[in-house]
């Protein structure tokens, strides 16, 4: 099951930069092959992550999904040009790879996720996303004197 389309992608990039990325043999048209592999690669990472904590593929796709989708497949597209990925795909490729990273490792928990992209409990109702983190070790007390 794929987690992004076609579609999404030109809602982030025009259809020139589309033809682009896609256009391994030269001929200044969308690449469909080149295109759907990457999309296919993209929701293979995303089943890599997510298989021990969600029931896989997405169905319905949230829409958080969707977008890392579209990170990721836009990051393997970019290999496939001369020069590789820019430093700003790069970038956003290890955001979304680092937060899928904590979704596996339990350290992020957002309960279940809607289409809408609304995060709920198990019970349905509204949730907020909840992050904790160790004791802090400088505070204004441990760096009196210093």
């Amino acid at each position: 099951m794929s987690y992004c389309e076609q579609a999404d992608l030109e809602k982030t990039m025009s259809a020139e930069s589309l033809i682009v990325l896609t256009d391994t043999e030269g001929t200044d048209v969308l690449n469909t092959a080149v295109l759907d592999r990457a999309i296919t690669d993209a929701g293979s990472e995303i089943n890599y992550w997510l298989a021990d904590v969600a029931e896989i593929p997405l169905d319905p796709v949230p829409n958080v999904v969707r977008r890392m989708a579209v990170v990721i497949t836009t990051y393997e597209l970019s290999k496939t040009v001369r020069g590789g990925a820019n430093e700003d795909q790069l970038r956003r490729y290890n955001a979304v790879i680092d937060t899928l990273r904590a979704v596996a490792d339990g350290v992020l928990s957002v309960g279940a996720i809607d289409p809408t992209g609304v995060l709920t409990d198990a019970d349905g109702t509204d949730t907020d996303v909840r992050v904790s983190a160790g004791t802090r070790t400088f505070t204004a007390d441990t760096m009196a004197g210093y």
